[in-house]
């Protein structure tokens, strides 16, 4: 299970990195299967984007301003593996993912 402090921590890693080139692509893959293991695999809501998760996903995702390639494939994954996302979290998939 990853905690919130270790999900606060691939978010700053990935706000650091967010346009460099030169990053790992494993570095995204890490990014998304952690942040997503953060709020899919709790044990309270397994499965299940919550309230609080989604507006700390939200928050995470628009503090830097920008949405980036690494950002979109979380929001992709937790859409294809989450059984029920907050509206919030929602409204940002669509805003931000081209279908």
């Amino acid at each position: 299970i990853v905690d919130r402090e270790e999900a606060d921590l691939l978010f700053d890693l990935n706000d650091a990195v967010s346009g460099k080139t030169g990053t790992s692509p494993r570095f995204g893959a890490l990014f998304v299967e952690g942040v997503s293991a953060h709020v899919l695999e709790d044990e309270a809501t397994p499965g299940v984007v919550d309230e609080d998760e989604g507006a700390y996903v939200v928050g995470r995702i628009e503090g830097d301003g920008t949405v980036d390639a690494n950002e979109k494939a979380l929001l992709v994954n937790l859409w294809a593996r989450g059984t029920t996302l907050p509206t919030g979290l929602q409204g940002l998939i669509n805003t931000h993912i081209n279908w």
